[in-house]
């Protein structure tokens, strides 16, 4: 909230007092644990409908690990930042490549899916099966499909032009969806 300005005390105060409450602290986390499981299972279930999967997590979070490494032309940054900016401009939707965050291996992709409600979470998955739709040769099932249980993390070699790379952004220059009227 205070990324475009303060927060004013009365907001301040207000969350304070909330979060002084444990019982409600302790309901609004069982409640927030329950929401964040059945988006968690309706997103992944709807990737895997179409034939995408997801890194297997210990916790559901905020978003998960989609593997698109089928839909690559090669398996190289380039290619994972062409297949983003597809995504991005023709499906459009916003999925973090991995590259951005220093992922060991192209083609995965980080969504959040705790900010969607369930309309929002339908239009997306639409968009996704309609693409998949597009790109099925891509996507036909591989004789043994592994899904790997860890990405390593590499921060060398992502320098370029002396820009170090942002984890929101793959390229130097990200194309910017705007917004029209």
């Amino acid at each position: 909230m205070s990324s475009f300005g303060l927060v004013s005390a009365q907001t301040q105060h207000m969350i304070g007092s909330m979060l002084s409450n444990e019982e409600y602290v302790e309901e609004f986390l069982g409640a927030n644990r329950a929401r964040l499981a059945e988006w968690h299972g309706a997103f992944t279930g709807g990737l895997g409908r179409v034939g995408i999967r997801c890194l297997r997590s210990s916790n559901a979070g905020l978003f998960v690990l989609m593997d698109l490494r089928r839909l690559l032309k090669e398996k190289i940054v380039e290619a994972e930042t062409a297949l983003w900016q597809v995504i991005i401009n023709e499906v459009k939707l916003n999925f973090s490549s991995g590259s951005s965050f220093h992922y060991s291996e192209s083609g995965w992709f980080r969504v959040c899916f705790a900010n969607m409600d369930d309309e929002t979470m339908e239009v997306a998955l639409g968009r996704i099966r309609a693409f998949v739709a597009k790109n099925k040769e891509a996507m036909k099932p591989a004789r043994k499909l592994c899904v790997q249980s860890i990405l390593k993390l590499s921060f060398s070699g992502r320098i370029c032009d002396e820009f170090i790379m942002s984890p929101r952004s793959p390229i130097p220059q990200s194309p910017l969806v705007r917004a029209r009227t």
